[in-house]
């Protein structure tokens, strides 16, 4: 054998090598990283909380908690509103939610449906409290 090929046998069983111990780094992290979370989870198994701004960008699947500081976000892909009822009300000076406001459709995702609500803001400031108008620069 020439010492081309050797060294390109070489090169090549390194390249394997570092792939297969990089692959084998990222598996070992996310198991870790996922026992973690698991851990967090377990006293949240059994309550919803709904402490959630219009403002914040959350990407979760059904019934996944969003776990942010100590608390959990829960959110309902089965509801209209996403189960946010209480932070939609809490962001507006009447009483009840417009029958006008945008409904949340599962099929478009979480992001679109807070991008339809801020323009539902920005489409009706006069409904809105003061603090969300100016979060919201309206």
């Amino acid at each position: 054998m020439n010492s081309k090929t050797k060294s390109l046998r070489t090169l090549v069983a390194l390249i394997f090598f570092v792939v297969t111990y990089s692959a084998t780094s990222q598996v070992q992290n996310k198991m870790d990283n996922s026992s973690k979370v698991k851990e967090q989870e377990e006293p949240l198994k059994n309550t919803e909380i709904k402490k959630h701004t219009a403002g914040e960008r959350v990407i979760v699947q059904k019934n996944t908690p969003v776990v942010k500081q100590g608390t959990a976000v829960y959110l309902d892909e089965e509801d209209q509103y996403q189960g946010r009822e209480k932070e939609i009300l809490s962001n507006l000076v009447i009483d009840a939610i417009p029958s006008d406001f945008p409904k949340y459709d599962k099929t478009k995702g979480i992001k679109w449906y807070n991008e339809q609500i801020d323009n539902y803001y920005k489409a009706h400031p006069s409904i809105l409290k003061e603090s969300v108008r100016r979060k919201l620069g309206v």
